[in-house]
């Protein structure tokens, strides 16, 4: 999950009662970064977020010591909240005396915890002043006083001053953009919004969308390089998250996020965090490249000819997620976001095989869909045979 804080915070870098290094458990769940911690005595379960700074917590936090009135800008909506300082966290049982800042909860934060059963989503400011490893391999977050050695490849780094985004460069069809490296999102990868504007029209394709981002576009790119790999001919989806609070300086920002970062085991440099420095993202490869996955609805070389880009169940059958806005199931049968598939040619949805629903050649075999809309259920039927 990727969260914008619009805020002028200096961040000092806590004391802290390791020596070289300390082991963090996590658990990677719904593509989810978990940690169990113990804050302001209270023990919860928090996301932890690169993509955020300061941390956000739906635990009490009045007795903290108070910082300060800010405002809190989402995608959608804008909100007064409270900063407080934070000088102590117990992470699986492991004491860290740090001194960051968090916020009280916020409306974002109460859905998402109701949805996803969170107390609250810890930032990347949490870590300042440590070599910080996610190992993917290990399912850890090990913190380290020195550079461990056995980091060797090295990405640079561009930290955003007053956000902390941590930004690496990638190269697209011979134009250089950056994109935060973003462990709240859980797709592979959002390229920014400038592309689109280099592209011609065939190039690239409307997509909409049940999320918080209700619209943005698969783009063909010849080739980019991030990493250790170069893909080519690859459907990339963009306008990202950062592009849509309509400030237009962060529309050549993407977003990297576990989809792609699952495949390494990564080092931050959050020692210089707080000064708005980094020496550079270290990696390893941890699955060879070819077996790697990154994920459809972020990383594809071919578009369903249904155009239907992302669906999940729920209990009455399959809800479409993103939909491409010029294929089969959006124009032939006038199939959108948030509808509910329960059956398919009169058969239920949940005897079709996932990979059958995707496959090349089964829309033309489709006949009719009965979804669910607005608690009705109806059969809709193809209207006109198009072509793509």
């Amino acid at each position: 999950m990727l969260i914008f804080l619009f805020l002028t915070i200096y961040y000092s870098c806590g004391k802290n009662n390791i020596q070289n290094e300390v082991e963090i458990p996590f658990s990677l769940e719904n593509q989810r970064i978990v940690l169990y911690a113990t804050i302001n005595g209270k023990n919860g379960r928090f996301y932890w977020d690169t993509g955020q700074d300061i941390s956000i917590l739906m635990i009490p936090v009045d007795n903290l010591r108070f910082i300060k009135d800010t405002t809190y800008t989402a995608l959608d909506y804008t909100e007064k909240t409270k900063i407080y300082n934070l000088n102590e966290i117990i992470i699986s049982g492991i004491k860290l005396e740090i001194n960051s800042m968090i916020m009280s909860e916020t409306s974002h934060l109460k859905k998402l915890s109701n949805l996803e059963k969170i107390d609250g989503i810890l930032g990347s400011t949490i870590f300042n002043g440590y070599w910080c490893e996610l190992s993917f391999s290990k399912n850890k977050i090990i913190l380290h006083k020195e550079k461990p050695d056995d980091f060797t490849k090295s990405i640079p780094v561009k930290i955003i001053n007053k956000y902390h985004y941590f930004c690496v460069p990638i190269n697209v069809d011979k134009t250089t953009v950056y994109c935060m490296v973003d462990t709240g999102m859980t797709d592979a990868m959002r390229f920014p919004e400038s592309i689109v504007r280099q592209k011609q029209t065939d190039a690239y394709m409307n997509v909409l969308s049940n999320g918080r981002v209700k619209q943005f576009h698969l783009v063909k790119m010849y080739s980019f390089s991030i990493f250790d790999e170069t893909f080519t001919n690859k459907y990339v989806m963009t306008n990202s998250y950062i592009a849509q609070n309509g400030n237009t300086r962060y529309n050549n920002i993407g977003i990297i996020g576990i989809g792609f970062l699952q495949n390494y085991d990564i080092l931050f440099d959050f020692t210089k965090l707080q000064k708005y420095k980094s020496s550079a993202l270290y990696y390893k490869s941890r699955i060879s490249s070819e077996e790697r996955e990154y994920g459809l609805y972020s990383f594809i070389t071919n578009i369903p000819t249904s155009g239907i880009l992302k669906i999940h169940f729920n209990d009455q059958g399959i809800v479409i997620d993103d939909i491409v806005e010029n294929g089969i199931a959006y124009q032939e049968f006038g199939l959108r976001p948030n509808m509910i598939v329960t059956k398919v040619n009169g058969n239920s949805i949940r005897e079709i095989p996932i990979n059958e629903l995707y496959d090349s050649k089964f829309p033309g075999t489709v006949t009719d869909y009965t979804i669910i809309e607005n608690d009705s259920e109806r059969t809709i039927t193809r209207k006109i045979k198009t072509v793509l």
